[in-house]
């Protein structure tokens, strides 16, 4: 499966001298893309606009060569549910719901796994006892990591990664990232991750600054 971005371009935002906007582009399942931007490049406003929430742009995003409308509901609400995963630089977690019924809400949409399997990713980021707790009550790295396994619990094939260690301490950091390789490597996914510094966290095929 592709996303391809021709020309893609945001009004407020220059595009001089970036390797994305304005641009052709092709991003390909089964591939890692690191995006570095410094603040208030547009990183979040090209992953919102991927997932099809920012609709202020000009150009035109295709999956496997046919095009995206713009501003067709239904047409994004399908690659919600199917195509496209995110973890938000703000989470977008609902804060009085548990840390389960958070994940339940996306993943009852449309099943791939099984609630034990939930559980399973949970404890492998050391949340198996944060499960009936209101994620308001957690902290900043415990919700992301609330907000990644939600992401990983459903179907995908480009996950977009918006900062999504930027709490985490190293350790933390390495089973995120055990976890996010396993669950993309058994789909054939691509992975998009945004971040405000250059990093290894995964084998990327191709580095792109905005």
């Amino acid at each position: 499966m592709t996303l391809e971005l021709h020309h893609l371009r945001i009004p407020f935002l220059s595009s001089e001298g970036s390797a994305i906007w304005n641009q052709h582009l092709v991003f390909e399942s089964g591939k890692f893309y690191h995006i570095h931007a410094v603040s208030g490049k547009g990183k979040s406003t090209l992953i919102q606009t991927l997932y099809g929430i920012h609709q202020e742009y000009h150009g035109e995003m295709h999956i496997n060569q046919k095009p995206i409308a713009s501003g067709d509901l239904t047409h994004w609400t399908a690659l919600r549910s199917q195509v496209l995963g995110i973890v938000f630089q703000d989470l977008r977690l609902i804060p009085e719901l548990t840390v389960l019924q958070n994940i339940e809400l996306k993943r009852n949409l449309n099943p791939v796994y099984p609630k034990e399997h939930v559980l399973n990713m949970l404890a492998q980021l050391g949340l198996e006892k944060k499960t009936a707790q209101a994620c308001k009550t957690l902290s900043y790295g415990e919700r992301q990591r609330v907000a990644l396994v939600r992401a990983l619990s459903a179907p995908f094939q480009f996950l977009f990664l918006d900062e999504p260690f930027s709490h985490l301490d190293h350790k933390n950091i390495e089973r995120a990232i055990t976890l996010i390789d396993t669950e993309v490597r058994k789909r054939s996914a691509a992975i998009l991750l945004a971040d405000l510094e250059v990093d290894s966290y995964f084998p990327y095929h191709q580095k792109l600054s905005l």
